[in-house]
């Protein structure tokens, strides 16, 4: 039985109560996506927790959130209906203490999507330059649509400078309902009191839990791996025209498999009759689009 992280650590020997509870699931052999969590006196996630030296002694035990079901005796089921899925993964857990399947939103899923059309998040990275400074890069990505609806630059980033981001990028009544961020320091006292005026929730992630930003840590991968690790920023200006242009390739070519492989601004179905298929550089030649275009 090993209970494997995202870094491929085994963490059996860590948790031996989660890993014997497993092991006595009435199956021989089987793979959960899950996550141990943590929860308080108000059952709030601790994540934090986990990192204490000596687990046993937590005030209250580590448990197994099981997300999904993906191989079950000797078979692997992953590509099997996700109700079928439910339905096995549901049956196997029970109401054991330690292990626990996640909650369906079922009854509420079409309000839980509209909540998400209005949601976005924040987040900023870094990228070294050829001078040997650092700038910092903040990005608000919507969630719909995974469209970066407003990024800027600065070598000295403060909690009014945020807060004044967040009011460029939503003027007048276009504020969302929420805003997922970390609890990096930079979101100071000047920021939350901004969002407030403008009423915005704040959704927070729990502390060291970048995974729970998955929409922007991906956006943040996308960026360096497609573009900034294959140039040289000179500076600030120069950092702000080259990530100018990659947004523009971002929403008007790169396909999304969340999105049924379409770009985030739309990319219209080109018929064989519009001519033949021609390449047009995109970033300076980093990428290609590929239209149509008549002889």
């Amino acid at each position: 039985m090993r209970l494997i992280s995202r870094n491929g650590i085994d963490h059996a020997r860590r948790y031996p109560d989660v890993a014997a509870a497993i092991a006595r699931l009435p199956a021989p052999t089987l793979v959960l996506d899950g996550e141990l969590a943590v929860f308080d006196a108000q059952l709030r996630s601790r994540f934090d927790w986990l990192r204490h030296r000596q687990p046993a002694k937590l005030a209250t035990p580590p448990v197994l959130i099981v997300f999904d079901l993906m191989y079950v005796k000797g078979r692997d089921v992953s590509r099997r209906p996700l109700r079928e899925r439910r339905a096995r993964l549901e049956d196997l857990v029970g109401d054991g203490d330690m292990i626990h399947a996640a909650r369906r939103l079922a009854p509420h899923g079409l309000k839980a999507w509209a909540q998400v059309r209005d949601l976005v998040s924040i987040d900023f990275f870094t990228v070294p330059t050829a001078r040997l400074r650092v700038l910092f890069v903040l990005v608000v990505l919507a969630h719909h649509r995974r469209r970066v609806v407003h990024f800027n630059v600065t070598e000295h980033p403060t909690a009014a400078w945020t807060a004044q981001q967040v009011v460029d990028t939503f003027p007048d009544d276009s504020a969302p309902s929420y805003l997922l961020r970390d609890r990096d320091s930079i979101y100071g006292h000047v920021l939350r009191q901004r969002l407030k005026r403008m009423g915005v929730g704040e959704v927070l992630t729990a502390p060291h839990s970048p995974w729970q930003n998955p929409f922007a840590e991906r956006l943040i991968g996308s960026i360096r791996r497609e573009c900034l690790d294959h140039v040289l920023v000179l500076g600030e200006s120069h950092l702000r025209r080259i990530l100018t242009r990659y947004f523009a390739y971002y929403h008007r070519a790169r396909t999304h498999l969340s999105l049924d492989k379409d770009a985030p601004n739309g990319r219209p179905i080109e018929r064989t009759a519009l001519g033949r298929v021609i390449s047009i550089r995109e970033v300076g030649g980093l990428h290609h689009r590929y239209v149509r275009r008549a002889a």
